[in-house]
């Protein structure tokens, strides 16, 4: 059986919930006294009614379950691995900015690309869990194609020891 929507484990619950209030509006019209009535028999109300507050609880834990997964899926969605959020974010970084970096190298002999990797990643600290996390998710779809050859600024940038590798991979 396919998982249910939240909307329609919603609607279960609104739809059953009506029902049990249909049933109990249906046995209060009845009069107590009527010989043939349901109320000669309280062990068939409460069978019905027993129904119905079964149904309503079992739609009621579905969407209870299903709120609860949606929840865990969303935390577990929006967890970033720190490491490939540094390592996306400093090859983004020189990506951008890789001419000024180049001409730094190229007119300083005292250029320390540890030191620049390291102001670079101070930049990270200001971005918020949720921005992160929005950023991987479309950082990754965008390189979903794994490309077997390096465009020619990529190449140059690995020569040049700006693109930093993710240790779990």
């Amino acid at each position: 059986m396919p998982a249910l929507t939240y909307a329609q484990e919603s609607a279960a619950v609104e739809e059953a919930a009506s029902e049990a209030f249909q049933l109990i509006d249906a046995f209060a019209e009845q009069e107590t006294n009527d010989p043939n009535g349901p109320w000669r028999q309280p062990e068939q109300i409460l069978s019905s009614l027993n129904e119905a507050r079964a149904k309503l609880m079992n739609a009621w834990n579905e969407l209870s379950a299903k709120m609860a997964e949606d929840e865990q899926q969303e935390k577990t969605s929006t967890v970033v691995n720190e490491e490939d959020f540094r390592v996306a974010y400093v090859n983004m970084i020189t990506d951008a900015f890789a001419d000024i970096l180049e001409d730094l190298r190229n007119h300083d002999p005292d250029f320390d690309v540890d030191v620049l990797v390291d102001c670079l990643q101070s930049g990270m600290e200001l971005i918020p869990e949720e921005d992160r996390a929005l950023w991987m998710k479309e950082f990754q779809e965008a390189n979903q194609e794994d490309i077997d050859e390096l465009f020619p600024h990529a190449r140059r940038r690995r020569d040049l020891g700006y693109d930093v590798e993710s240790a779990s991979k």
